[in-house]
């Protein structure tokens, strides 16, 4: 058998593999591909020009960016490979391959490690130093670089092996791209797998010891609000930021031009029942940079309609007597006012990133169970039916389906996320939408 003749076999055995039973996996990993790409985007998108800019967002962008160099450079790569499964002789390419789909997903699981860390300081250590700005850059530079040294073996193990397929009686030389001939009888191969294997069980422990302290946490605050009727007596707006170094609030789900963190920077409230006697009027009071407030000074800014410092008093004094007012009349003698649910936001921020570092769990543990049964297994493949190869194929590719799931995840916990990509799809259309109504009053006028 001629070469020509054997190469011509080995391309009609790639198009029967991409054709039959290669063909799920392809199509499981294209539409993976697609919709992560966009929907990474957009997470970048959002959380850069939207949210806050604070530790959290900057983990949440990190993670994105992770998941779309395995949208845009590892899924490729992967079909490529799926499509030359007889024929891959390229040992750069394939290297090449292999160290974008390990240090993808190895940055992307570490990142959630570190995302999970910050959610038990704000949550379970609220009073203890937090991660700040500068040291969240820091922790992402660090997981790269590391995530980076961590994929160089990669290069070494991995490239181009030779397998023996049959035509006719006959046994030809094929071709795929896996653990390098050169390391098809050593022992490294397999001891790098079992330190992948065994890195993700240590993060997969300590993502559920610490999501589990957090629910814990999460569980005793809920029982002593409800314990006390659903309130819980607070210090002030001043006192608080004083004793908490975070906010009760997180900060991730708030808009980046929040009013209350660039116009108002501390706000001192004192609010009586009115049923008390000699209860104090509602006092506040504002930072050198915005101007002092009082019941008195009100009556003399009336006159400047113009006034933002007056319009914001105002706001504040009618929204916290009215509040005032209906406790008063509920609950007599009380003087504690009611919370507005500020930690709600944050444990479902929370439970946003659990549900992420679940479907990465989830996602990944699948492929990690076939690369050992393939290690221990000698003949595991080849005693396939080709029902159980499609399912193999697809499955060992499981772990692209994180990074594709981020963005449905974010959409489904996060309102501010969802409204803000609705408004960048529909901007467009509202802005003509307004014109036209302009057009048309102006014409109705007329």
């Amino acid at each position: 058998m001629t070469n020509e003749e054997q190469w011509s076999y080995l391309v009609d055995l790639d198009h029967e593999e991409t054709t039959v039973r290669m063909l799920p996996a392809m199509i499981f990993i294209g539409i993976l591909g697609i919709v992560g790409l966009f929907g990474n985007i957009l997470v970048i998108i959002v959380y850069a020009k939207y949210f806050k800019h604070n530790p959290s967002r900057i983990f949440i962008i990190s993670v994105a960016v992770f998941d779309l160099i395995s949208n845009v450079l590892c899924i490729p790569g992967e079909i490529v490979d799926l499509k030359h499964s007889f024929r891959f002789q390229n040992a750069a390419l394939c290297k090449y391959f292999r160290f974008n789909n390990i240090f993808a997903a190895g940055s992307s699981i570490s990142m959630l490690v570190i995302i999970c860390i910050e959610r038990y300081l704000k949550i379970c250590r609220p009073f203890k130093p937090q991660i700040e700005l500068r040291v969240a850059y820091k922790l992402v530079g660090i997981v790269a670089s590391v995530s980076f040294v961590l994929s160089l073996p990669a290069i070494v193990v991995y490239g181009v092996k030779t397998k023996r397929v049959k035509n006719d009686g006959v046994e030809i030389d094929a071709y795929e791209c896996n653990i390098s001939d050169d390391y098809q009888d050593s022992v490294w191969p397999s001891i790098y797998k079992a330190g992948q294997f065994m890195m993700f069980l240590v993060f997969a422990v300590i993502l559920i010891v610490l999501y589990s302290l957090i629910g814990l946490t999460i569980y005793r605050h809920n029982k002593r609000r409800s314990s006390l009727g659903g309130s819980i007596p607070r210090p002030t707006v001043r006192k608080q930021r004083e004793l908490t170094p975070s906010s009760s609030c997180d900060d991730m789900d708030k808009p980046q031009n929040s009013p209350d963190t660039e116009s108002i920077k501390t706000i001192s409230m004192e609010v009586a029942s009115p049923l008390e006697k000699n209860s104090p009027k509602v006092n506040f009071s504002f930072d050198s940079s915005i101007e002092s407030v009082s019941d008195e000074s009100l009556s003399t800014k009336k006159d400047r309609k113009n006034s933002t410092i007056s319009n914001i008093a105002i706001s504040f004094m009618t929204k916290f007597r009215s509040r005032s007012l209906s406790q008063s009349d509920s609950r007599k003698g009380s003087k504690t006012l009611e919370p507005k649910q500020p930690f709600v936001v944050k444990y479902k921020t929370t439970l946003m990133l659990l549900t992420i570092t679940a479907a990465f769990i989830i996602s990944y543990l699948p492929h990690l169970v076939i690369s050992f049964l393939k290690i221990f297994i000698k003949d595991f493949v080849s005693g396939l039916t080709d029902t159980e190869f499609m399912v193999y194929t697809t499955f060992l590719r499981s772990y692209f389906l994180n990074s594709e799931i981020n963005p449905i995840i974010y959409c489904f916990w996060n309102k501010i996320f969802r409204d803000n990509v609705v408004q960048i799809f529909c901007k467009n259309r509202s802005q003509s939408v307004q014109i036209g109504r302009q057009k048309a009053n102006a014409n109705n006028s007329l």
